[in-house]
């Protein structure tokens, strides 16, 4: 065990229901002495000088996914040791501007993508590839049954419907993230086309696991993966994972070697007839990512310990640009404290949240693009 002195670690409380962040806790309580952890929902309701009193008694400060504080608390807390591990679903959209904000940070990367986009930008960060303990041996299943948790409205049954045939039956287990609203499929669809049976909740991890263990088919609920515990862990279980093309999915499967990739336009139907070769070449790719994942422990660990100085961005900002943008994350965080914020951050109003951020960010920029345009015609005068 190492002793890093005082380690926080600032998760959200969705992953104390889905367990995904679980396993890095139990890699730093394995190597470090203290490790405390803390729940953003509590920390989102103390004023920045309860939250920096709060955080200032550690020494390394881990925030998993989501980072809260404002760029004043981040400057008060720049003598500390500080790692983020942003999720790709979260940061999809995000480009230069936003990730200039993180440029004093150390970024730990769990998707390639969003590693060789960082690097791009010149920020510190390492890439590792999780993979889960992989099973002694796996249960092929039925060929014909596929098991698809339905977690986002955007991916539904009438969807997926297009990439089987009128032989596959679908087990859809209804258990939305916060936010999204279950619509139920066509029902002459389901009447001609498609066996469906249903289920909201389990009773243990162990009837869920025994649910997706009776198909041959696993169906990925996400269009975007942070780094995907629920397929990987089907993967695991020597299922045929069937997933749309983006990250993570697109970089841990092949298609057609050890799953199926699709793409939103024009689903089209799938060719399953090496199913049970791909559905043992994902049990290798977990049983051998496993490996690999624990052979770059020792780089993640040293990656988090090691005290390093900022890189320098890959262009330096004019100081009032900084400014500018600063204030404007800024505010973008004193939205969060309303309420109508708060629903849109949890998906109820996103569209609502979608247009305020862009009117938000036109009046910001505005400025700052006149002050360019000053500038520029002062140099031209000149």
């Amino acid at each position: 065990m190492v002793a890093l002195n005082k380690v926080a670690f600032v998760d959200i409380p969705f992953h104390k229901k889905t367990k995904s962040s679980q396993f890095f806790i139990n890699l730093l309580t394995e190597r470090y002495q203290d490790v405390a952890l803390i729940n953003c929902d509590a920390i989102h309701a103390w004023k920045e000088e309860d939250y920096y009193q709060n955080l200032k008694v550690y020494d390394t400060i881990i925030f998993w996914q989501i980072i809260y504080p404002h760029r004043s608390l981040v400057e008060r807390l720049q003598d500390k040791n500080i790692v983020f591990c942003p999720m790709f679903d979260q940061v999809a959209e995000w480009g230069y501007i936003e990730w200039y904000y993180y440029n004093t940070l150390k970024i730990l990367c769990f998707s390639k993508t969003l590693y060789d986009r960082l690097k791009s930008y010149n920020l510190d960060c390492i890439y590792i590839q999780y993979f889960p303990p992989p099973l002694s041996r796996f249960n092929y299943g039925n060929r014909n049954k596929a098991f698809f948790w339905q977690r986002k409205a955007s991916i539904d049954a009438q969807m997926i419907s297009g990439l089987f045939d009128e032989n596959m039956a679908i087990h859809v287990h209804k258990a939305l993230d916060p936010g999204e609203k279950y619509v139920s499929p066509n029902a002459a669809l389901t009447q001609e086309r498609l066996r469906l049976s249903y289920t909201t909740w389990f009773k243990s991890k162990e009837d869920y696991l025994r649910k997706i263990d009776e198909a041959a088919i696993y169906v990925a609920p996400r269009s975007l993966e942070g780094i995907g515990m629920s397929f990987l862990e089907a993967m695991g279980m020597g299922k045929c994972v069937v997933a749309l093309n983006r990250p993570t999915m697109n970089e841990y499967i092949k298609s057609g070697q050890n799953g199926m990739l699709y793409d939103r336009d024009g689903v089209q139907q799938l060719d399953f007839s090496n199913i049970r070769e791909m559905q043992q070449n994902a049990f290798e790719t977990v049983k051998n990512g496993y490996d690999r994942f624990n052979e770059r422990l020792p780089s993640m660990f040293e990656f988090i310990e090691e005290i390093r100085h900022p890189i320098t961005p890959i262009f330096e900002l004019p100081p009032f640009i900084q400014q500018d943008l600063y204030a404007f994350r800024d505010r973008l965080y004193d939205l969060k404290d309303n309420e109508w914020f708060q629903f849109g951050f949890y998906g109820t109003n996103k569209k609502i949240l979608f247009i305020a951020k862009k009117v938000l960010l036109f009046f910001r920029v505005l400025p700052i693009l006149k002050r360019l345009r000053n500038i520029m015609f002062r140099k031209k005068q000149v």
